[in-house]
Protein backbone atom coordinates (compact mmCIF):
# COMPACT_ATOMS: atom_id res chain seq x y z
CA UNK A 1 0.00 0.00 0.00
CA UNK A 2 2.74 2.50 0.91
CA UNK A 3 4.66 1.55 -2.22
CA UNK A 4 1.60 2.35 -4.30
CA UNK A 5 1.34 5.78 -2.68
CA UNK A 6 5.04 6.44 -3.30
CA UNK A 7 4.66 5.35 -6.93
CA UNK A 8 1.79 7.82 -7.37
CA UNK A 9 3.83 10.63 -5.76
CA UNK A 10 6.76 9.99 -8.10
CA UNK A 11 4.38 10.08 -11.06
CA UNK A 12 2.95 13.38 -9.84
CA UNK A 13 6.45 14.76 -9.33
CA UNK A 14 7.44 13.74 -12.86
CA UNK A 15 4.35 15.39 -14.35
CA UNK A 16 4.86 18.63 -12.43
CA UNK A 17 8.52 18.70 -13.33
CA UNK A 18 7.74 18.14 -17.00
CA UNK A 19 5.47 21.20 -17.04
CA UNK A 20 7.90 23.42 -15.10
CA UNK A 21 9.59 26.37 -16.79
CA UNK A 22 12.95 25.10 -15.55
CA UNK A 23 12.61 21.36 -14.95
CA UNK A 24 15.01 19.73 -12.50
CA UNK A 25 16.95 16.52 -12.97
CA UNK A 26 15.26 13.72 -11.04
CA UNK A 27 17.30 10.73 -9.90
CA UNK A 28 15.70 7.62 -8.42
CA UNK A 29 18.56 6.12 -6.43
CA UNK A 30 18.34 2.50 -5.34
CA UNK A 31 15.38 1.62 -7.53
CA UNK A 32 15.99 -1.98 -8.59
CA UNK A 33 14.59 -3.15 -11.89
CA UNK A 34 12.22 -6.01 -11.12
CA UNK A 35 11.86 -5.00 -7.45
CA UNK A 36 8.50 -4.45 -5.76
CA UNK A 37 8.68 -0.66 -5.92
CA UNK A 38 9.76 -0.76 -9.57
CA UNK A 39 6.81 -3.01 -10.44
CA UNK A 40 4.40 -0.76 -8.58
CA UNK A 41 5.74 2.33 -10.35
CA UNK A 42 5.34 0.69 -13.76
CA UNK A 43 1.75 -0.27 -12.94
CA UNK A 44 0.78 3.16 -11.60
CA UNK A 45 2.73 5.25 -14.15
CA UNK A 46 2.85 3.62 -17.57
CA UNK A 47 4.99 6.34 -19.18
CA UNK A 48 7.54 6.21 -16.40
CA UNK A 49 8.92 2.86 -17.57
CA UNK A 50 10.58 4.55 -20.55
CA UNK A 51 12.39 6.94 -18.24
CA UNK A 52 13.54 4.35 -15.73
CA UNK A 53 14.86 1.77 -18.21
Amino acid sequence: MEKGKLAMQVGSLYGSNRRADKPAHIYLIGLKKGGQLYQEMVIKNSGLKKLID
